[in-house]
C-alpha cells in the first residue's frame, strides 16, 4: 500500500469549489489497510472539537480525513498514516497534517510514521 493508492482515491472524490480533496489511510504492520477516510465538511466530533480548541483553532472542527481515519481504527492496530491531497486538475499537492490533526496523531501513540503527498 502506498501514497499512489491514496492519490488515486483522492482523484475519485468529486471536486467541489472551495473544498480540498484529501484522502487518508491507516496501515497495520504488514501494510494492510486498517481504516480509510476522506474529508467531511458537514460532520464533526467531540474529539475533533477538543483537539481544535487545544490547537487554538476552534473554527477547524470539521472532520479531516486524517482524524476520521484515526477514529475508525478502533482496535488501534495501525502503525502508519498516509495522507494525500489533489488539486482540481488531479495533481498531487502538499498535504502535511494541520496543527489540529498533528495533536490527534500525537494522541494516537501507536502511529509510528506519517507519509503525505507533496
Amino acid at each position: 500500500m502506498s501514497l499512489d493508492y491514496c492519490l488515486s482515491k483522492a482523484r475519485e472524490l468529486p471536486y467541489i469549489k472551495g473544498q480540498s480533496r484529501h484522502y487518508s489511510v491507516v496501515l497495520d504492520k504488514r501494510g494492510r489497510i486498517v481504516s480509510e477516510a476522506a474529508n467531511s465538511y458537514t460532520k464533526t466530533s467531540p474529539r475533533m472539537a477538543k483537539a481544535a480548541n487545544k490547537a487554538g483553532l476552534p473554527d477547524k472542527q470539521c472532520l479531516h480525513s486524517e482524524a476520521l481515519a484515526l477514529f475508525r481504527d478502533k482496535q488501534r492496530k495501525g502503525v502508519k498514516l498516509i495522507v494525500a491531497r489533489v488539486s482540481a486538475h488531479g495533481k498531487s499537492m502538499y498535504s502535511a497534517p494541520c496543527p489540529v490533526c498533528a495533536i490527534l496523531i500525537q494522541e494516537h501513540s501507536h502511529i509510528l510514521s506519517v507519509e503525505f503527498s507533496v
